[in-house]
């Protein structure tokens, strides 16, 4: 009888952890688009004050298996330590992604988890921004260049 089961190896071949990330689906970009975007948009570019409530997709998949059976790792077999420490430090990123998608909707946790993999910015970078958003962009010396339309030949 095996004592361990797949979940909790601590030792795995470099073919079988690629093969379990190349399972994992993390679309961030497409999970964090707003499917409101337009219409809280225009809300909030004609208000000073308004705060934009988004809706957003939720999406199925079976990430949390595959990183449940990823993160007892300690090490990666077959390979040099120095490579076997990178995939580790890469599952760990990939469980912060998947903990950041999982996390869409609920503001607090979004924001725990962007600071501990992103960092904050400063207030004043902050402030500059919230500003340059909602068009007070005169003191930025901005330009802005008039849309060019592509001829089709």
């Amino acid at each position: 009888m095996n004592v361990f089961s797949k979940s909790d190896k601590t030792s795995m071949r470099t073919d079988e952890v690629n093969q379990l990330l190349y399972k994992l689906r993390l679309p961030l970009s497409l999970v964090f688009t707003p499917i409101n975007l337009k219409s809280e948009r225009e809300k909030f570019f004609s208000s000073d004050i308004y705060d934009p409530i988004f809706t957003y997709r939720k999406l199925k998949n079976n990430n949390s298996e595959i990183l449940k059976r990823l993160a007892s790792l300690k090490q990666i077999s077959n390979v040099d330590p120095r490579i076997s420490d990178f995939y580790i430090k890469l599952i760990e990123s990939k469980k912060e992604v998947n903990d950041l998608i999982n996390a869409v909707g609920n503001n607090d946790i979004v924001t725990e988890i962007s600071n501990k993999k992103y960092g904050r910015p400063s207030a004043l970078l902050f402030r500059n921004s919230a500003r340059v958003l909602r068009g007070n962009v005169d003191n930025y010396n901005i330009v802005k260049y008039p849309v060019v339309k592509k001829k089709i030949f």
